[in-house]
């Protein structure tokens, strides 16, 4: 949350940041169902975090299936938390990608980066 909270340009800056580490085994939380179908040993971590944003108190959550974070549903709803600023965080897609690159971009400045550097940047 605090490295999210860093390259926000100031549009996301969570306080009261706290945070618990589940374990899940058998049946992954439904947000993953679809994304580990087929999956032999499906057992992870849920990493849920608590914060205030604006005043008011939000519980977020995302996963781990023992070797890839999985933090689409997470990344959303702080997208839909910062929508009202027209910025966004983007990622930067890349194949075999080893790690996650997060980036907050207004739609015009993500779509001149495409245009320009040949960056693909996705919505989470």
């Amino acid at each position: 949350m605090k490295k999210l909270a860093r390259v926000s340009r100031g549009f996301f800056i969570p306080t009261d940041i706290k945070g618990e580490i589940l374990d899940w085994r058998d049946e992954p939380p439904p947000e993953l169902k679809e994304e580990l179908k087929g999956c032999i040993y499906p057992q992870g971590c849920i990493f849920k975090v608590d914060f205030k944003f604006r005043g008011k108190k939000y519980v977020a959550e995302f996963y781990s299936n023992a070797d890839y974070l999985h933090m689409d549903s997470f990344m959303r709803k702080i997208n839909e938390l910062i929508k009202d600023t027209g910025y966004q965080y983007y990622w930067l897609c890349y194949l075999h990608i080893e790690y996650l690159v997060y980036m907050v971009f207004s739609e015009d400045e993500a779509r001149k980066l495409e245009k320009e550097r040949g960056w693909k940047l996705s919505l989470p």
